[in-house]
């Protein structure tokens, strides 16, 4: 499966603020790897309406129903998705 382009910003930001910018651009490069999905009118709305029912921010609702759409799980350590369907919760370091 790919990612939106969100995906990459929330990763960069979170590992620059961590760990510094050379992790940072190393766990960008990794991700580049992967296939890039679009978001589209599609897909936007879709996360329009996940962004309301479940309360999540604008990014986390783009994430979230970018793997919705595409019948995928969400493998993540961030706690606003813990108890969503097709989530798999990995505890933070």
């Amino acid at each position: 499966m790919g990612s939106p382009p969100i995906c990459l910003y929330e990763v960069f930001k979170i590992t620059l603020m961590r760990a510094g910018e050379e992790e940072a651009l190393h766990a960008a490069g990794l991700m580049s790897f992967g296939r890039i999905i679009d978001l589209d009118r599609e897909l936007a709305l879709a996360a329009g309406q996940i962004l309301v029912e479940h309360k999540l921010s604008m990014a986390d609702a783009i994430i979230y129903g970018t793997a919705q759409e595409n019948s995928a799980t969400l493998w993540t350590p961030n706690e606003h998705f813990k108890d969503l369907p097709d989530v798999k919760f990995n505890e933070p370091k």
